[in-house]
């Protein structure tokens, strides 16, 4: 919201320096129109009128040349704040990058140990598996070896 607030400020002052400006314009034409007739005597020749032409020329050209000098600063102070923020972004990209790595290399190693306890897990079960069943088939070996010892003795 600051930076809205900021941009309409900007443009409204600058608005107002254009305005300033064309007024300064025209005000500068009529020095120099009342300058001619004052020499003149009054009277507004062939001569005087050109003089007024190339002197108004003269000046609006000066006029020009000074906004496009602060057209100039302004863009070089612009492009020097882009430039100071793009290379701020990009070490802060950097940084990221850097830190994206050391999570990525993070990961892949509990990916393997992960792996590793899966595979781990699997054979636990297998062995409980073997057990259980070693178990159910003792139990049956048991009592027949217990039958065949009553029976011998």
């Amino acid at each position: 919201m600051a930076m809205l607030d900021k941009e309409v400020v900007e443009e409204r002052d600058e608005l107002a320096e254009a305005e300033l400006e064309e007024v300064k314009e025209k005000l500068a034409v009529l020095e120099v129109e009342m300058g001619v007739l004052k020499q003149g005597g009054g009277a507004v020749d062939k001569e005087a009128s050109e003089a007024i032409k190339s002197s108004l020329e003269y000046i609006q050209l000066e006029k020009q040349n000074e906004r496009l000098k602060e057209a100039l600063i302004k863009l070089r102070e612009v492009t020097s704040e882009t430039d100071h923020e793009q290379r701020k972004r990009i070490m802060e990209m950097e940084k990221d990058v850097g830190e994206f790595e050391q999570v990525q290399a993070q990961y892949d190693e509990v990916l393997v140990k992960l792996t590793n306890a899966e595979v781990q897990a699997e054979d636990l079960k297998l062995q409980l598996d073997d057990a259980l069943g070693a178990e159910e088939m003792l139990v049956p070996l048991t009592e027949r070896n217990l039958e065949l010892g009553e029976v011998q003795t």
